[in-house]
C-alpha cells in the first residue's frame, strides 16, 4: 500500500474528480463522495475535471479518485478536455505525479470502436508520469451494464480507501446491505390502490389560505398520458416478476439508499414562469454560445411514404445573433419534456392541481448530507410543472439508486420486493432487461408499481438533468449564410417489454411538432474535431455517412463548393469519396439530387450508394447488391486501403470522417478497416488495429457517432 504524502492537515482529505458527458460519471461520483463522507467519515473533495488548475492541481495530490467517461468520437466529455489536455502535454516529466496515488473507473460502450478510449489513456498516462495505483482500474460497459463493474469496483475502492488512511475497516458498512425480504405472491392484480395523500409527497407551505388539492376531480382538464395495461408473462420473469431464484432469496444486497437533502414545498399561489432563466441560468459545459431564440423557417419531409424510419429536415434563421459556425459544427436545440408525460407523473404523485403554483426547493435542514447544495440546474422558485418540463430528464431509464429510493416510497409489499429485487445485486441482469435495455422511463416504473408513492425532493435529488440535444449543421455558412438546415430521424419506440406507452424520441418528437414561424431556444456547440480541415480542396477524404449520418457532409462538400465558384481554390482532382447506405433506394435516399449534382461537378469523386433492402417496386438495385458501407468498403477494399495509407495531395495526407449509427454501423465499419487494412498490408490483425488506433490519434480517422 502507498504511503500517503504529507500534504493536508484534514483527516481522509483526497480529491474525487469526474469526466461526465451524460451524467453517469458525475451521478457515480456523487454518490461514492456521499458515502465517504457520511459512513467512511473521511473528507473528500468533489470537482469535475475541468476545474483543474482553479480548483485543484493533480501533482499536488496524494491521493485522486477518478470517474470518466469517453464520448462517442472518441474525446473527453466537455467537462474533461483541459484535464486531459494537461496530463498529456509532452512537457511533464516521468515524475510529476510520482506523490499521487490514484484509482481510476472508466465508463463506456463497446458499440463505439473508441469503448474507453479516454480512460486508457489516463490510466497509461498516468502510469507514465510515475501515479501509484490503489486498486486496479475499473472499465464498466454499458452494453451489459454498468454496475456489472460498477458496484464490485466501489467494493474493493472503501477499504482501499480506509486503509490508505490507516482506518481500521473491519467495520466498514457494505456498498450493499443484505435486507431480508420475505418472497410475496405477485400478479398483475396484486397491487393497493393509490392514495392522493399530498402530505406523503409535497410539504404545503404554512398559508391560511391554503388549499386542499387532494381531489384530483377538481384538476383543470389537461392533456394526460394514459399508459396501457400491459400483459406481463406468467412463465418467465418479466419487469414485475423475477425469477424463481431472485424471487425466493430471502437475503437480498440491496445498495444504501441515497441520503436526502432537498426539502419542497408549495404555496396556493400561481407563478408565472416566463421570467425564470432556463434551468436556473445553470451553464452548460460544451457550449460556444448563449441562448438564442430563432424562428423555424422551413421544413421538409425527406422520406417516402413508406419509408420504415422517417427523415425530416428542419430549418432555422439566425440572422438575429451573429453566430458563425463552420461545415462540422452543430447546435444545441432545448426542448420541453411532453406536457401530457408531466401531467401523468404529477397526477400520479396526487400533485397535478398545484401544477402551477410556487415551488420553493431548498435544502432540507435535516440533512445528514455534507455541503448540500441545491442542484444548480433546479430554480429554488418555480413551480412543479417547470421542474419536470424543463429542468428533469424523465426519459432517461431509471438507474438502481432510483430504483432503491422508489423501493422505501412502495406500500404493497410485493412491489416493494421487486423494486429491491430489481436494485439488488442478485438482480443486475433482471435490471439490465427490464429497466435499462428495455428503456423504461420513470412514467413506466410508476405504472407498473401502482402503489409506489414518491415524494417530489426524492425525484428531484434522483432525476438526471435534462440536457439539450446536438444536431450537426447540414449546409456551409458560406452557401446557406444565416439560414441553417438539420436533420432528423423520428425513431418509434412501441408499448411493450414493460414500456407502457408508445413513444418517440424524445427532442425529435418534439421538433416534428413545430410548425413554420415558431421560435425555438438553441446555443452553438463548441467546435470538436468533427469539421472540415483547413485547405479542405486539397485534402483526400472518404466520407461515410450512411442515413441522416450524411448530414455535416453536405456542408463539407458546400463549403468545397463555394471555395471552388469563388475562384479561392479550383483543385478538382482531389480524390474525395462518399459512401450512403440506406434501407429502400426509392424510399430513403435523401439529398439524392444534390449528392449527384456534387458528383457531376467533381466535387465527389466517387459516390458509393448501398441498400439494405430492395426498394418497394424500385428496379435501381445498386451494382452486385452492395447492402451495407462494410459491404462496399469489402468491394474495392485494395481502392480503400491505398486511398488511406498512400493518399496524399500537395502534401496532406487523406482522412477518414464518419457519421452516424454506433450500435451496427460505427463499429462495424472500424471492424471492416481492420480486416482489409490486415488483408492488403501483409499486417496482423493487431497491427492493423494498431495502425488505425494511430490514424485516430493523428485525427485522420475522425468519427461523430450516436447510439
Amino acid at each position: 500500500m502507498p504511503v500517503p504524502a504529507e500534504k493536508s492537515d484534514k483527516r481522509g482529505d483526497f480529491l474525487i474528480i469526474y469526466g461526465s458527458q451524460t451524467g453517469q460519471s458525475e451521478s457515480i461520483a456523487k454518490q461514492l463522495c456521499e458515502r465517504a463522507e457520511t459512513e467512511l467519515k473521511l473528507s473528500p473533495r468533489l470537482f469535475c475535471m475541468d476545474k483543474t488548475e482553479k480548483q485543484f492541481w493533480i501533482e499536488r495530490e496524494p491521493l485522486v479518485v477518478i470517474i470518466c467517461s469517453s464520448t462517442g468520437d472518441g474525446d473527453a466529455p466537455d467537462n474533461a478536455g483541459k484535464f486531459v489536455r494537461r496530463l498529456c502535454k509532452n512537457t511533464l516529466s516521468n515524475d510529476f505525479l510520482k506523490d499521487t496515488t490514484f484509482a481510476l473507473l472508466g465508463l463506456g460502450d463497446s458499440n463505439y470502436s473508441t469503448f474507453q478510449g479516454v480512460p486508457n489513456k489516463l490510466d497509461k498516462q498516468l502510469r507514465h508520469l510515475g501515479a501509484t495505483e490503489l486498486i486496479p482500474t475499473g472499465h464498466a460497459d454499458d452494453q451489459v451494464g454498468l454496475d456489472q463493474v460498477v458496484e464490485p469496483w466501489l467494493e474493493r475502492l472503501y477499504p482501499a480507501l480506509l486503509q490508505y488512511f490507516g482506518i481500521d475497516a473491519s467495520s466498514l458498512p457494505p456498498v450493499t446491505k443484505t435486507t431480508v425480504v420475505r418472497p410475496q405472491e405477485m400478479s398483475s392484480d396484486s397491487v393497493t390502490p393509490l392514495t392522493n395523500d399530498l402530505s406523503t409527497s409535497l410539504n404545503m407551505a404554512s398559508d391560511d389560505n391554503a388549499m386542499d388539492c387532494s381531489d384530483s376531480s377538481q384538476a383543470p382538464q389537461e392533456a394526460i398520458l394514459k399508459p396501457n395495461k400491459l400483459q406481463y408473462p406468467e412463465d418467465k420473469p418479466c419487469l414485475i416478476r423475477g425469477a424463481s431464484k431472485l424471487s425466493q432469496d430471502e437475503a437480498l444486497r440491496v445498495p444504501v439508499a441515497s441520503v436526502t437533502f432537498l426539502a419542497a414545498s408549495v404555496t396556493h399561489t400561481k407563478l408565472d414562469t416566463n421570467e425564470i432563466k432556463w434551468q436556473n441560468g445553470c451553464k452548460l459545459v460544451g457550449t460556444a454560445s448563449g441562448i438564442h431564440t430563432v424562428p423555424v423557417v422551413g421544413l421538409i419531409k425527406l422520406t417516402g411514404t413508406k419509408a420504415r424510419k422517417e427523415k425530416r429536415e428542419i430549418q432555422i434563421d439566425i440572422s438575429d445573433t451573429g453566430l458563425e459556425y463552420q461545415p462540422g459544427d452543430a447546435f444545441y436545440f432545448i426542448f420541453p419534456n411532453p406536457r401530457q408525460e408531466v401531467n401523468y407523473i404529477l397526477q400520479r404523485l396526487g400533485l397535478l392541481m398545484l401544477a402551477d403554483n410556487r415551488l420553493d426547493v431548498v435544502v432540507n435542514p435535516k440533512t445528514e448530507k455534507k455541503n448540500a447544495i441545491v442542484p444548480a440546474h433546479i430554480p429554488p422558485v418555480c413551480t412543479l410543472r417547470y421542474l419536470f418540463t424543463y429542468c428533469l430528464d424523465i426519459r432517461r431509464s431509471p438507474g438502481r439508486p432510483l430504483l432503491r429510493v422508489l423501493a422505501d416510497y412502495t406500500s404493497n409489499e410485493s412491489e416493494k420486493r421487486r423494486l429491491l429485487e430489481l436494485c439488488s445485486s442478485q438482480g443486475v441482469d433482471e435490471f439490465t432487461a427490464f429497466v435499462r435495455q428495455a428503456g423504461l422511463t420513470i412514467a413506466d416504473v410508476l405504472h407498473a408499481f401502482p402503489s409506489c408513492l414518491p415524494p417530489v425532493d426524492r425525484l428531484a435529488e434522483q432525476l438526471p438533468r435534462l440536457i439539450p440535444r446536438p444536431y450537426s449543421a447540414a449546409c456551409a455558412q458560406s452557401r446557406w449564410k444565416n439560414r441553417v438546415r438539420f436533420v432528423y430521424s423520428l425513431v418509434e419506440q412501441p408499448q411493450g417489454d414493460g414500456r407502457s406507452y408508445a413513444r418517440r424520441g424524445l427532442c425529435t418528437d418534439w421538433l416534428s411538432g413545430l410548425k413554420v414561424g415558431d421560435r425555438v431556444p438553441i446555443m452553438l456547440k463548441e467546435a470538436a474535431r468533427f469539421r472540415l480541415p483547413q485547405s479542405a480542396s486539397s485534402v483526400p477524404m472518404i466520407l461515410i455517412g450512411p442515413g441522416s449520418g450524411i448530414a455535416p457532409f453536405l456542408g463539407f462538400l458546400q463549403e468545397i463548393m463555394h471555395e471552388h465558384l469563388s475562384g479561392k481554390n479550383t483543385c478538382l482532382e482531389t480524390e474525395r469519396w462518399v459512401f450512403f447506405g440506406c434501407r429502400q433506394l426509392d424510399q430513403d435516399f435523401i439529398y439524392r439530387d444534390e449528392l449527384e449534382a456534387f458528383e457531376r461537378e467533381r466535387i465527389i469523386t466517387k459516390l458509393v450508394i448501398c441498400e439494405s433492402h430492395e426498394g418497394c417496386g424500385s428496379t435501381e438495385a445498386p451494382t452486385a447488391r452492395l447492402k451495407y458501407v462494410q459491404d462496399a468498403m469489402r468491394a474495392q477494399s485494395k481502392e480503400v486501403v491505398d486511398f488511406i495509407m498512400n493518399a496524399k495531395e500537395g502534401g496532406q495526407l487523406s482522412k477518414v470522417f464518419l457519421c452516424g449509427d454506433a450500435v451496427g454501423m460505427s463499429k462495424g465499419v472500424w471492424e471492416t478497416f481492420i480486416e482489409i487494412v490486415s488483408t492488403h498490408s501483409g499486417m496482423s490483425e493487431a497491427e492493423a488495429k494498431q495502425y488505425l488506433v494511430k490514424l485516430k490519434e493523428d485525427g485522420r480517422y475522425i468519427e461523430d457517432v450516436w447510439s
